[in-house]
């Protein structure tokens, strides 16, 4: 059984830029009371971020840990060492916007002989997302969020039984993690979702190449296929 604790939060407005609108990083404190066999020194934790509402533009949130000393809260120092630490990356990354702005995509449009309906023609495209995000993309900025699941969305079309069967190897670079890969492997791991697949194929792919049209509206707001 897995045991889940949500908080709703409100973030705030830190500075308004030209282009774009900064919101402040802020501090969570979580307590984990349990009482665990003394051969267990560590536990596994899942912790995301997710929006209640469609952001204006591409929304990427980044968590970062850090530790108490043993047996008390989180004093005001480290508090404001964590906020330091975080101003430095958080500031350098949100006062030039425009450094980030002009990142070609040069995987769209798609050639005009892109079918859809066919996972041979995913696999290329899902290799030059692959290379784009490890050799073009800076990871702080919107972009490698936007392409991670651009590349999700891509590979698992073209290889529809990952992670099982035969698959390309992925850089570990580029995260499993997002919404499409967590929906992908909560999917897949279903018990009849391989033979439901198998059997509906067609429908599986014309769901995946709605899915990337609109996905890849936020930062390539043209035609998709090449006239």
């Amino acid at each position: 059984m897995t045991a889940i604790a949500t908080s709703l939060v409100t973030a705030q407005v830190s500075k308004r830029l030209a282009n774009d609108t900064v919101l402040r990083p802020f501090l969570v404190y979580v307590r984990l009371p349990a009482n665990l066999p003394h051969s267990q020194s560590t536990v596994p934790l899942s912790i995301s971020v997710s929006v209640t509402e469609q952001p204006l533009s591409y929304f990427c949130p980044s968590v970062q840990t850090a530790f108490p000393d043993e047996d008390s809260s989180l004093s005001t120092k480290q508090t404001d060492i964590f906020f330091e630490e975080w101003s430095d990356v958080y500031d350098g990354a949100q006062d030039s916007p425009a450094e980030f702005e002009n990142i070609p995509i040069p995987f769209l449009p798609l050639p005009k002989r892109f079918d859809f309906s066919k996972t041979s023609d995913w696999a290329p495209l899902a290799a030059k997302i692959h290379g784009w995000l490890l050799t073009s993309v800076p990871t702080i900025s919107q972009q490698w969020t936007w392409g991670c699941d651009a590349f999700w969305l891509a590979f698992t079309a073209a290889y529809p039984n990952f992670p099982r069967g035969q698959w390309p190897k992925i850089d570990p670079r580029i995260p499993l993690e997002g919404q499409i890969a967590q929906q992908w492997l909560e999917q897949v791991f279903e018990s009849d979702a391989t033979n439901q697949l198998e059997d509906n194929r067609t429908e599986f792919l014309g769901g995946r190449w709605n899915e990337f049209c609109c996905h890849a509206s936020l930062f390539f707001p043209h035609r998709i296929v090449q006239e």
